[in-house]
């Protein structure tokens, strides 16, 4: 079906000849204008990808950034906790031997 339950062979029958032929320009400037077209949506499309691999990897680099600083920051804790236990259990024992 092309219109309204024509068949394009039905439709083109009742076009006159000038018709038909605007309608064959139409397509034919319509597929040229796609055709000329097609390299600049070809490297739209290519930077857009490339944008987006860029946009991609640099939250995958701040996500690793934001882990290490969480590790460090968790490896510090840890270190500055045993710091303080290691001070306790010395006041502990300098203050046994202050009593002795």
């Amino acid at each position: 079906m092309f219109f309204a339950g024509f068949s394009l062979i039905e439709a083109l029958e009742k076009l006159s000849e000038d018709e038909v032929e605007h309608r064959a320009q139409q397509v034919a400037l319509a597929l040229q204008s796609d055709f000329e077209t097609l390299g600049k949506r070809v490297e739209c499309r290519k930077r857009h990808r490339y944008q987006v691999e860029q946009n991609f990897e640099n939250e995958i680099e701040q996500m690793r950034v934001a882990l290490a600083v969480r590790s460090l920051s968790y490896f510090r804790m840890r270190i500055i906790l045993k710091i303080f236990r290691l001070f306790y259990l010395g006041m502990y024992f300098f203050s046994l031997v202050l009593i002795q």
